[in-house]
Formats: structure tokens, C-alpha cells, sequence
């Protein structure tokens, strides 16, 4: 008997490693991947994450997305380690993403204990033990997994997919009535609603785990199934309703910034237009779980509505209630954003991460049940699904790390994206933006360019946009004159847009002193505590309005306090006027902020420049 425990330990040990080996591998080609599309505002530019106290300040400020508080300050943390190396950032998210692997392994292990994943499949404990370890893998090495894990911003899906299997592995644990097990998925269940609003699922995802997977009715009919419901709920009553009083959270965090919210602010579906599309959006989800053929970050919905799921859903509840319990939480877990809510994408990759699970889990137990045999022995059709499995882990790997490698830049990832959806206005602008970083200011021309012309039709807030970016790649090679008309045409697009009269006040700065200046005036009235506005306005009034421009620069500290360059400028401000003592605090002050490598660069470069 100890011989077979030795066994079974070693065995498991085998397989976690080699889980952990493969994942790995499939995600080193992003692992030095930059910041990409909204991890470059709510991460690379974010002052808000680079100081941990007070907590409500990487939590709720900085950034111009709304705010997911434990990501959020998860960002900060991995500031504080590493400051903006995205290395760290990677490594995290890869860690979280290992870590919901076990936590799947558990939950998967819990309900294969409770009752058949699919008709018939009563096999020995080894089996169940690989079943898990297949299931598991195959979800880490998925395709479909890459987006939530490699673009770094997403890592509030992974926080949320911790948080929701963490609470149904211990409510799976605590199976009836109150206990630490319960108190234990309270708290995930109260983490999640910090994490992302899509751990609402949390409470009804766990009725459904006991109706279908905990509890079992008399007699196995879909009747008694259904009249089981009922007394589900009842039984529990008090205990869902401290799950459903986590909803308080969610709502105080999504009110509390509704503003940021384009989905609240000015929705792009309405409700009914969002639904009428899901249907097709959740066939296109279902094609890449099955097979990840043409990736792409912006995603296209499919054609044809998938009633069959529900058909599928009603025929297990009888004869196989966790096969049920498989779709319906596949459903379950896509409900926040493929139902009514109107959120701005109609569909994106990240939001298949978790709902993968189930479909993963289903698809290995019905090839368990076709291909391994039933009791204690191996029979050949257990080696030729072990076989196919292992075949179907290393293909998934290989495509996985073939994907990877699109996360690596955001050249690679837009031009993969404008080459899939060439129509797309958003992918052609951050492309060009990607060349301008990358200090190819002739390529983003070319982009803009292309794109202008091939699509007269293309909404006016894109084509603004490109004239922008096209505006500031002309500034960059020297050619102020056709940069000033790039970005004039921007402003008459879209006046409201504060970055473009910034743009405009940067190529005026040498030309036309007043122009540049009542530019900057017009990025403060569109939005008051702009830094980078204040802080070139000041240099702009330092010679005929030192006081004035003293107070610009205080006002553009209060707006990024960690920004050792604008607290130079205040410091050389101050010596001006004959103020020493303000001064030397001021520049103290610099060095004190400049804790890191990044911040230590950018105070010996101030100190070097020696004039606003």
C-alpha cells in the first residue's frame, strides 16, 4: 500500500513539473514583451502605481481607464520590485496564471469525485488523477489563454479567475452548511468583486455547483432535478445571501468611477443591439476554443447563433448532471459580457480565459470515456488516449508559442491585427504609434497615410487620430510645417481631444511662443490638471512671468508627484526669484523621488539640460 501512495506522489510531482515546464516554454517568446495598447496609460504612464501609500492612490488614481483596485495595486507592487521593467510584469502574470492551473486541478478533482463528468466514465483513480492533469494542462497551454496572460493590463482576468476558483473549490469543500471551507469562499468571493466586475458569476455559478455537482435528487430524472433547484437555494438561503451582498462592492466600485466607464459614459450598443450580436460572437469563441485559427486581438463575431449549447445543457441533466454543470457554467462565466451589457468590443480573446475551462474539461472527459477503458487495467484504447492527448498538449504548446511571439512588440502585435482586419482604424493608428516608438517615424507615415486614403468612410475620431499620429511622426523627422497642418486637420476632427492641441504647442514652440502657449491654454481648458501642459506652459512664461509660471509648475508636481524633471524645474523657478532655501528643498526633494533606476536617469538629465 505505501508503495502505491509512493507511486501515485511521484506521479503527481511528475506531472506538475512537467505542466509547469510546458507552460513556460509556450510563453517564453512574450516574456520581454513591452507594454502593449492599454498597459502603455493604466501601467507605463500611470504615476498613480509607482508610490504604495496611501493604497487608495494606485487603487482609484492615475490612469484614464476604470480602475480595477487589486490588479491595480498589484501593478504598483511590481513597480516597487522591478519599476518599469516588463519582465517582472510577465512573470507575474505567468505565475498567476500557474497558479489558477492548480487551482483548476482542485476544483476539476472535486467534481470527478462527486459525480461522472460524462456518461459511463467510471475509471480507476490513476486514470482520474491523469484525466485532471490532461484537462488542467491543456487549458494552460491553450491559444485561446494567450491574450489574458501576455498583454499584461489584462492581468485583472487572471486576479478574477483566481478569486472565482478559489471560491468554488472551497465551497465545493465545504458542501453543506457553515464551516471555515465557506468563510474561506466568502472572502474569494469578496476579493473577486475587487478584481474585475465579471466575479459577479461567483454566487450563482456556486447554486449551480450544488444543484448539479453537491446535491442529487431521488431518482435521476430531469424532473426531480429541477424540483431539487428549489430546495437548493433554501437550504443555503443565508449563505447565498452573503455571496450576493458582495454585489455592494462591485456596484460601489463601478459608480464610484462610472465616468470612466465607456460602456456607462457613452455606449456604443445599446443593450438590445449587444444581444442580438452575442450569438454570433459566442460561435466565434467556440471556434477558437476548438481550434485558434486566425487569432487576433480585435476579433470579428461569427455567423451562425449557438442554440445548441442550451439543447445540450437540458439532455445531461438527468443522465450526466456535471456535464451540465460544464456548459452551464461555460455560459455562466460569459454572461457578464455576452449578454446585455453593452460593452464597447463585442467580443475579445481574454474573455474566453476561464469560460475555456469547462469546454476543455468536457471535451477530455468524453475522450476519457471513448478511449480509456473502465477498471483497474490499461487496455489499449487507454494508451491510445493518453497518446492523443500528449499529441494534442504539444501541438497546442507550439501553436501557443507561435502566438507569443505577436505579444512581443507592438509592431508585431498591430501589423498582425491590420493584417487580419485591415479595416480596423484602430489597429492602423496604434501601428503607427508603435513605429514612432520604435524611432520609425517614415513607416508611420506610411500607415497613416495608406489607411486615410483607403477608407474615406472611417469614423471621424480615427481619422483624427491618424492626422494626429501622422502630425507627430512629420514632427519627429523635421517637418514642422506639414506637421502643423497634419494636426490642425486633427483639431478640426475632433476639437475635444487635449493630446492634439499638445502635439500642436510642441511644434509651435520654436516658431511661435504666443501660438504654443495659447495651445497649451486650450489643453488646460479641455482638461485642467494636464502635467505635461503645465509644465511646458511654465517653461514658456518662465522669463516674463516667473511667479505665474511658478504656480503652473506646483499645480503640474500635485498632478505627477514622482516626476523628477518638473520638481528640477520648479527648483531653477525658485533659485530665479531668490528664493535659495525653497529651492534646495525643492531639489532635495528630486532625490528623494528618484528611487529608481528610470527616475535617477531622468534627474541627471534635468540637471544636464539646466533650463526649463
Amino acid at each position: 500500500m505505501r508503495s502505491i501512495r509512493a507511486a501515485d506522489l511521484l506521479l503527481l510531482l511528475v506531472m506538475a513539473i512537467g505542466t509547469v515546464l510546458l507552460t513556460l516554454a509556450a510563453y517564453t517568446p512574450a516574456l520581454h514583451g513591452e507594454f502593449l495598447f492599454d498597459g502603455v496609460s493604466e501601467i507605463r504612464e500611470n504615476s498613480a502605481i509607482r508610490t504604495l501609500w496611501p493604497l487608495q492612490r494606485p487603487m482609484f488614481e492615475g490612469g484614464r481607464l476604470p480602475h480595477r483596485p487589486l490588479p491595480y495595486l498589484s501593478f504598483a507592487v511590481n513597480y516597487h520590485l522591478h519599476g518599469l521593467e516588463p519582465l517582472g510584469f510577465h512573470l507575474t502574470n505567468l505565475a498567476i496564471h500557474v497558479l489558477n492551473g492548480l487551482l483548476a486541478a482542485g476544483v476539476i478533482g472535486q467534481i470527478v469525485q462527486a459525480g461522472k463528468l460524462v456518461a459511463g466514465s467510471a475509471v480507476c483513480p490513476t486514470m482520474k488523477r491523469l484525466f485532471c492533469w490532461v484537462a488542467v494542462t491543456l487549458w494552460l497551454v491553450h491559444p485561446l489563454c494567450t491574450q489574458a496572460v501576455s498583454y499584461v493590463y489584462q492581468r485583472m482576468e487572471l486576479m478574477a479567475a483566481t478569486t472565482i476558483l478559489t471560491a468554488l473549490f472551497c465551497h465545493l469543500r465545504s458542501q453543506h452548511g457553515w464551516s471555515a471551507w465557506a468563510g474561506l469562499s466568502l472572502a474569494a468571493s469578496g476579493l473577486g468583486m475587487a478584481c474585475k466586475e465579471t466575479a459577479v458569476v461567483i454566487p450563482p455559478l456556486l447554486i449551480l455547483t450544488s444543484w448539479l455537482v453537491i446535491e442529487r435528487p431521488a431518482d435521476d430524472t430531469t424532473l426531480s432535478r429541477w424540483r431539487l433547484l428549489p430546495a437548493v437555494i433554501w437550504r443555503r438561503r443565508w449563505y447565498w445571501l452573503c455571496h450576493f451582498a458582495m454585489w455592494g462592492l462591485v456596484l460601489a466600485i463601478v459608480l464610484g468611477q462610472r465616468s470612466r466607464f465607456g460602456e456607462l459614459a457613452a455606449p456604443r450598443w445599446s443593450p438590445l443591439e449587444y444581444l442580438v450580436n452575442q450569438p454570433r460572437s459566442l460561435e466565434q469563441y467556440l471556434a477558437l476554443a476548438c481550434w485558434p485559427r486566425g487569432q487576433c486581438l480585435e476579433l470579428v463575431p461569427g455567423v451562425v447563433a449557438c442554440t445548441g449549447l442550451a439543447v445540450a445543457f437540458l439532455a445531461c441533466l438527468s443522465r450526466t448532471p456535471t456535464a451540465s454543470f460544464a456548459i452551464g457554467s461555460f455560459l455562466m462565466l460569459l454572461a457578464p459580457t455576452s449578454t446585455v451589457l453593452p460593452v464597447n468590443d463585442l467580443c475579445m480573446e481574454h474573455r474566453m480565459y476561464l469560460p475555456l475551462l469547462p469546454l476543455v474539461a468536457l471535451m477530455v472527459g468524453v475522450l476519457a470515456t471513448r478511449l480509456w477503458a473502465a477498471g483497474r487495467s490499461w487496455s489499449a484504447g487507454s494508451f491510445v488516449g493518453l497518446a492523443t492527448a500528449l499529441g494534442l498538449l504539444l501541438v497546442l504548446a507550439g501553436v501557443t508559442w507561435s502566438r507569443n511571439h505577436v505579444y512581443a512588440s507592438g509592431i508585431a502585435m498591430w501589423g498582425d491585427v491590420l493584417a487580419k482586419q485591415p479595416m480596423s482604424g484602430r489597429a492602423a493608428i496604434n501601428l503607427a504609434t508603435a513605429f514612432i516608438d520604435a524611432g520609425l517615424e517614415a513607416e508611420a507615415i506610411d500607415v497613416c497615410r495608406r489607411r486615410l486614403a483607403a477608407q474615406p468612410t472611417l469614423a471621424s475620431t480615427d481619422r483624427a487620430r491618424l492626422h494626429l499620429v501622422c502630425g507627430r511622426a512629420l514632427a519627429a523627422i523635421g517637418a514642422p510645417t506639414e506637421a502643423v497642418s497634419e494636426i490642425a486637420v486633427s483639431i478640426r476632427l475632433n476639437p475635444e481631444n487635449p493630446e492634439a492641441f499638445l502635439e500642436q504647442g510642441y511644434c509651435l514652440v520654436g516658431r511661435d511662443r504666443a501660438a504654443a502657449a495659447a495651445a497649451f491654454q486650450q489643453v488646460l481648458t479641455l482638461q485642467p490638471g494636464h502635467a505635461a501642459a503645465l509644465n511646458n506652459l511654465a517653461g514658456l512664461l518662465a522669463g516674463r512671468q516667473p511667479e505665474e509660471a511658478l504656480q503652473l509648475m506646483r499645480r503640474a508636481i500635485a498632478s505627477e508627484p514622482e516626476n523628477v524633471e518638473y520638481r528640477c524645474n520648479a527648483g531653477r523657478l525658485l533659485e530665479g526669484l531668490g528664493r535659495q532655501d525653497e529651492a534646495a528643498m525643492m531639489f532635495r526633494s528630486a532625490a528623494v523621488w528618484a528611487r529608481t533606476p528610470e527616475q535617477q536617469r531622468q534627474l541627471r538629465r534635468a540637471v544636464q539640460e539646466g533650463s526649463l
